[in-house]
């Protein structure tokens, strides 16, 4: 045996959970294939994926691993990228109802999540939010910039009426919370 090549040569997973099927091949040195070699795998970083016997890696975190494939001690190896996409949005505490000029208490907390509602520990985004009172009444609306973990404050309101928002960019326990809304 000469060399292992595994493909996809490097492949990126969107979300949490989301699987690559690698598959390795071994060759001799005239770069015919050996059709009876018996693969290792191994991932290098499990925060960001873990891979089977078979060679079905699966998404653990955002990040980049080195996929190695082991045959007679040679190793073949491919890089696998997980970059967790924003797919929504899911409150952690709930708005509550506010009084005109008062902040809303307790804060509305928001989670990011992916498209397997992983939360995405690194987001950095901005957050709109609009809540409405009784009919006819004009609704308030408030946007703030928010990166995992910090805590920021934005400005919602109507211009008669501006009051502050308090925004969590994700829960304290990683957690999806209470309810998504839309």
């Amino acid at each position: 045996m000469e060399a292992v090549t595994v493909t996809p040569g490097a492949s990126t997973l969107t979300a949490v959970n989301a699987t690559e099927v690698f598959t390795a091949e071994a060759t001799d040195a005239n770069g015919n294939a050996l059709e009876d070699a018996r693969f290792v795998w191994r991932a290098k970083d499990h925060s960001v994926a873990t891979i089977g016997p078979e060679g079905t890696a699966t998404a653990k975190g955002s990040g980049t691993s080195t996929i190695t494939a082991t045959a007679q001690d040679i190793p073949g190896h491919a890089t696998l990228t997980v970059n967790q996409e924003i797919a929504s949005l899911a409150f952690r505490m709930n708005p509550s109802n506010a009084v005109a000029g008062e902040a809303i208490d307790p804060a509305v907390q928001v989670e990011v999540l992916d498209a397997d509602g992983a939360v995405i520990e690194d987001a950095d985004l901005t957050i709109s939010l609009e809540l409405t009172g009784q009919q006819g009444s004009d609704p308030l609306r408030g946007s703030g910039s928010c990166r995992s973990g910090e805590r920021r404050g934005a400005v919602l309101g109507t211009d008669r009426d501006p009051r502050r928002l308090r925004l969590y960019a994700d829960g304290e326990d990683g957690r999806v919370g209470p309810g998504s809304h839309e």
